[in-house]
């Protein structure tokens, strides 16, 4: 029986509260005592750094391990008054020391957390006897386009179920010519229960960065929302697009967030790059973005600008100001950037040296 491991399922430790809440710091993570019992027993505790939590009860007259809470035949009244007292520390230091988290991994809370701060998308719960598995629908068309489950890592890489861990596996959709590639990278497996070539699992224990899953999934919810109409624009394109600092200060903007709205600009998608070019004084490209979300509508006017559709894109890299002026822009072939336009090949050469 392990008692450390139920109040601190699916937390996260928060290690600003540690110290103040008595834990001290050591070489090897964080450690508290506590006397309970009118002194008979002493909880000792050890959060690591990576928030694991060991703990053991010692008898305070032997100044030995009182080993019999771990035991499936402590069953008396006394081991049973002793396992209620170090339940009692445990589950305060869980409440004032820890965050509940919805989900097993850190990354995957993450993820959610990021799709609700991108999109406003909250997982639901369709299926009542698997109350693990979350669905992220697109909110105009109720499609999926992530499915995330809570299994046994057998179920994609073939070991023995018995020694498995458990983990989380995602579920979303590619372009199928991509599979083949994601296919030979760690952490990427076929679609489990999606027997289709578009759909792929994806461990997220961290193996496969958040930028990455982020980056899928908003090419995933993208099909979810326009489906794969004929005739529609396939591959990716990089674009560049004008900012005007006397009308908007993107520099505060990224200051706040990495992820900003952008008035919708021509034909881009989700997945795109869009290269931000500053206007004078500056003049210069500051910031490459992907395109994560696009088309959403909005309302605002002023004097100086009219949006009704703009799209989400995150930051993903921030160049000095003499990095891409724009004399360079005219030496790599774009010599105005009046508005949105594709880039040139001689730029996307010269960027990937920067």
């Amino acid at each position: 029986m392990y008692p450390e491991k139920e109040p601190f399922f699916k937390h996260i430790v928060r290690f600003d509260r540690l110290e103040p809440f008595g834990f001290q710091k050591t070489q090897d993570g964080y450690r508290y005592a506590e006397a309970f019992l009118d002194g008979a027993f002493r909880a000792e505790l050890l959060i690591d750094a990576s928030g694991d939590v060991y703990g053991s009860v010692i008898d305070c007259d032997l100044e030995e391990e009182y080993l019999p809470i771990r035991s499936e035949s402590g069953i008396g009244a006394f081991v049973g008054s002793v396992r209620e007292g170090y339940r009692q520390i445990l589950d305060r230091v869980a409440r004032e020391c820890f965050t509940e988290e919805p989900f097993l991994f850190a990354q995957t809370n993450r993820i959610v957390l990021a799709l609700e701060r991108m999109y406003g998308d909250k997982p639901d719960h369709p299926f009542a006897k698997l109350p693990s598995c979350a669905v992220f629908r697109h909110p105009g068309t109720r499609k999926w386009y992530g499915l995330l489950m809570t299994l046994k890592r057998s179920v994609v890489t073939g070991e023995d179920a018995l020694t498995a861990p458990t983990i989380e596996l995602l579920n979303l959709k590619i372009d199928p010519a991509r599979s083949g590639a994601l296919l030979q990278t760690p952490g990427f497996y076929p679609g489990y229960h999606m027997k289709r070539p578009e759909w792929i699992s994806i461990v997220t224990d961290g193996t496969v960065a958040d930028e990455t899953v982020l980056s899928l999934l908003a090419q995933s919810r993208a099909f979810a929302e326009r489906g794969t109409k004929k005739g529609e624009r396939g591959g990716h394109t990089d674009w560049i697009v004008p900012s005007n600092p006397r009308y908007y200060d993107v520099d505060a903007a990224f200051a706040q967030s990495d992820v900003i709205l952008w008035k919708q600009s021509s034909d881009i998608q989700v997945g795109d790059t869009v290269y931000l070019y500053v206007g004078a004084p500056v003049s210069a490209v500051r910031y490459r973005c992907e395109a994560v979300a696009v088309n959403l509508p909005y309302s605002f006017s002023d004097p100086n600008v009219r949006m009704r559709k703009v799209m989400r894109i995150r930051r993903l890299k921030t160049y000095a100001p003499d990095a891409i002026p724009f004399s360079k822009l005219c030496e790599l072939g774009i010599r105005a950037v009046r508005g949105p336009r594709t880039v040139t090949k001689a730029f996307l050469a010269y960027e990937k040296t920067l």
